[in-house]
């Protein structure tokens, strides 16, 4: 929904878009892959803190809904200002049913939740292993899965600081892909929908 969003979110959501234009010359394609209204699930790897602003900013008619760790909720300013911008925490290395929930509920209200399957930053080059709880989640939703890919975050200060040049911050959303289509065990179509993003990467190098 175009107006799913808080002020505050709208705001900040335009600042960031701005920001990172003018800094560091954000691209964006595939934004037609993303439903204009209706719940989807978005699938990102993962290399920078920065990655959660960029396809926040990046996607200017939705609001996404972020699982975070639950550390970062346990700073009082961040955890408030990250709250108010529709994060919610999930307790890294179990099955947080909690945070499952949560992540249900928005995708009943017909919602955007992103995830970063990896668990963690990495370092570029391939992705590590996807977490398994994302499988059970599509499993259970039952909705639209836009795969996404981002380059350009991790170095966005150092290149900055080094150079003058300045390479681009660059996000691609895939087309949707129904979990439920794909072949193969959870753990087997979890890994298709990675291969995805793998791909989209390797083209963006």
């Amino acid at each position: 929904m175009a107006g799913d969003a808080s002020a505050f979110y709208r705001v900040a959501q335009g600042v960031l878009r701005f920001s990172f234009r003018v800094l560091q010359g954000l691209q964006v394609d595939g934004l037609e892959n993303v439903p204009a209204q209706g719940a989807c699930l978005i699938v990102s790897n993962h290399c920078s803190w920065l990655d959660p602003p960029v396809l926040g900013c990046s996607l200017a008619h939705r609001q996404l809904h972020f699982m975070a760790k639950k550390e970062l909720f346990e700073r009082p300013l961040l955890g408030r200002v990250i709250r108010a911008l529709g994060a919610f925490p999930v307790e890294r290395g179990q099955a947080d049913r909690k945070s499952l929930r949560l992540a249900l509920d928005l995708l009943g209200q017909g919602r955007i939740v992103c995830l970063f399957p990896e668990g963690t930053r990495g370092r570029g080059g391939p992705m590590g292993p996807w977490h398994v709880g994302v499988a059970m989640l599509a499993n259970h939703a039952g909705v639209p899965i836009v795969p996404a890919a981002l380059t350009g975050t991790r170095n966005l200060l150092e290149e900055r600081a080094q150079k003058p040049a300045r390479s681009p911050i660059r996000v691609r959303f895939g087309p949707a892909l129904h979990f439920h289509a794909l072949t193969g065990t959870s753990r087997e179509r979890l890994h298709k929908v990675q291969a995805g993003v793998q791909q989209m990467l390797d083209g963006m190098q």
